[in-house]
């Protein structure tokens, strides 16, 4: 058994970070399409609710969140491990 005892707060929180922001226009990419095919998505003026500007802020504020988030749980659980231990892991060597 091998024992997780701390996380590198910046290093974590950054590919927490990336995997956000991966994740984000994985998924939006599809629902931006579908939102934009619906008739319902454009109002009375004829401007689409869902910009295509949506397509570049969300996952850059997900991003954001998520290494804000990451950094605050990385913190508490390096706190926390410092009186309980960490987590134990169970390494195994590859072939």
């Amino acid at each position: 058994m091998h024992r997780v005892r701390r996380f590198g707060v910046i290093q974590t929180a950054n590919m927490a970070a990336m995997m956000y922001l991966v994740m984000t226009i994985i998924f939006l990419v599809p629902v931006y399409i579908l939102i934009s095919v619906l008739p319902d998505s454009v109002d009375d003026t004829g401007m689409a609710w869902f910009s295509g500007v949506t397509l570049f802020i969300f996952p850059l504020l997900y991003a954001a969140f998520g290494w804000v988030t990451t950094v605050l749980a990385c913190w508490f659980y390096n706190m926390i491990a410092g009186f309980v231990g960490g987590i134990a892991v169970e390494i195994e060597p590859e072939d």
